[in-house]
């Protein structure tokens, strides 16, 4: 799944609207921070990487954006953290990390995070762990209409999270799994899981409500039906 999806996307409160450098925008619903480039999505992982969590701010993708030739892009570790609203608005974001640290693209996603119609692209490898979208999907946070299509290896490894206590509805996993994981992750503890999916293929398997292993064949047709019914 790697076409053009989008739905509308839920809102957050609106508040402590401040400018975050490197990135054009006011953070507001009106006036959304704007993610253009490669040199927006590094500016914004610098941010997330030195404390800005984005709380109650806006952010849309308006570009797919290919970090794959970023030698120095490793991601975000599990201590970013992360509380605005990203709208990937149906592009995507390549990358190709290696790394001895825990890597993921979205770090920790906390209380009132929300992430929708971001698609993800490449590989990620680390000795330590390695997720395919971010390390966590803490109680409070949604991921809504995404895909992860990432090839990810590390020790601790999995195509979502390692533990999701968030909302999660309308998440495909594409990629791989090389390590001790599960294609969406620990969900135990997730506050509800609705139309996840994962290739059957990928290295590993999971058994969950709301979470379906499905063939490439059955992901080319059934989950594009899926996303274009949602836009």
């Amino acid at each position: 799944v790697q076409g053009r999806f989008y739905v509308p996307a839920e809102s957050v409160d609106e508040d402590d609207w401040n400018y975050v450098s490197g990135i054009q925008g006011e953070g507001t619903k009106a006036d959304p921070y704007r993610i253009d480039d490669v040199n927006d999505f590094l500016a914004f992982t610098e941010n997330v990487k030195n404390g800005e969590d984005y709380k109650g701010k806006y952010l849309v993708q308006t570009a797919d954006i290919d970090l794959s030739s970023e030698a120095l892009y490793t991601g975000l570790a599990e201590s970013a953290i992360f509380r605005g609203f990203y709208d990937g608005r149906g592009y995507t974001i390549k990358v190709n990390v290696n790394t001895s640290l825990n890597a993921s693209v979205f770090g920790t996603l906390s209380d009132g995070a929300l992430i929708v119609n971001a698609g993800l692209l490449g590989s990620i490898t680390s000795t330590s762990s390695a997720y395919g979208f971010a390390h966590k999907v803490n109680s409070g946070a949604k991921v809504v209409n995404c895909f992860s299509n990432v090839s990810v290896s590390a020790p601790s490894a999995s195509g979502l999270a390692s533990n999701i206590k968030g909302k999660v509805n309308n998440f495909y996993f594409g990629g791989s799994i090389s390590g001790e994981g599960a294609p969406i992750g620990d969900v135990s503890q997730a506050e509800s899981l609705d139309n996840c999916y994962y290739i059957s293929s990928c290295g590993a398997s999971q058994s969950a409500e709301g979470i379906t292993s499905v063939t490439e064949i059955e992901a080319k047709t059934t989950l594009h039906e899926l996303l274009e019914s949602t836009r």
